[in-house]
C-alpha cells in the first residue's frame, strides 16, 4: 500500500471592521490574519491544526493575538 501525506501551513489574511486597538486606543481598521497548519492526505485536507488569529491596527502597526471568536466577528464570518 501507498500512503501519501504531507503538512502544509497557511496565512490567510481579511480586513475587519473598525474597532478600538489595545494599544493606541484609536478606533481604526483591523487587519484579521490566520496561520496554521493542515494534514492532507492524497492532497486532500483532512485537519488544521496550530490555527491562531493576530489582529494588526491599521493605525499603529501592531499586533495582538486573538480568539477565534472576536477574528470571527471582526471578520464578519
Amino acid at each position: 500500500m501507498f500512503l501519501i501525506f504531507g503538512l502544509h501551513t497557511f496565512h490567510r489574511a481579511s480586513i475587519g471592521g473598525p474597532a478600538t486597538c489595545r494599544f493606541c486606543g484609536q478606533s481604526a481598521l483591523q487587519e484579521v490574519r490566520e496561520h496554521g497548519t493542515r494534514l492532507t492526505v492524497f492532497f486532500i485536507p483532512l485537519w488544521v491544526f496550530g490555527r491562531r488569529f493576530v489582529l494588526t491596527c491599521a493605525h499603529c502597526g501592531r499586533q495582538a493575538p486573538a480568539g477565534r471568536r472576536e477574528a470571527a466577528a471582526l471578520a464578519g464570518r
